[in-house]
């Protein structure tokens, strides 16, 4: 993926527990990560999102996340489980990206 997105942070594990949820956190952990970015002069962020959360989809769409063109991936990972075995997680999921450039104010005349 990082060859085919470049000049991109990519925002990876963001994570509010249930308890916390819709409490406007995620939103808040998403801005301060635009903020360390644009600070670093980069002109966009990203995340992946899984293709069956839609509810999280929704939230990024809402703060400004689009579809970066690049079609549906399957992201891997290894987790323990309960019984402290390692287990491949697989998940389906798409990039979104975010514009960090400043929005262009000039007003016609």
């Amino acid at each position: 993926m990082a060859s085919r997105v470049t000049d991109c942070p990519c925002m990876e594990d963001l994570l509010v527990s249930p308890t916390w949820r819709r409490q406007g956190i995620g939103t808040r952990l998403i801005a301060v990560a635009e903020s360390h970015a644009q600070l670093r002069h980069f002109p966009r962020i990203g995340l992946a999102v899984a293709l069956d959360n839609p509810d999280v989809r929704r939230l990024y769409e809402r703060l400004g996340y689009q579809d970066a063109g690049l079609g549906p991936f399957v992201s891997q990972w290894e987790e323990a489980d309960r019984t402290g075995r390692r287990v491949l997680i697989e998940e389906t999921v798409i990039f979104l990206v975010k514009s960090l450039e400043p929005e262009d104010c000039a007003q016609a005349d």
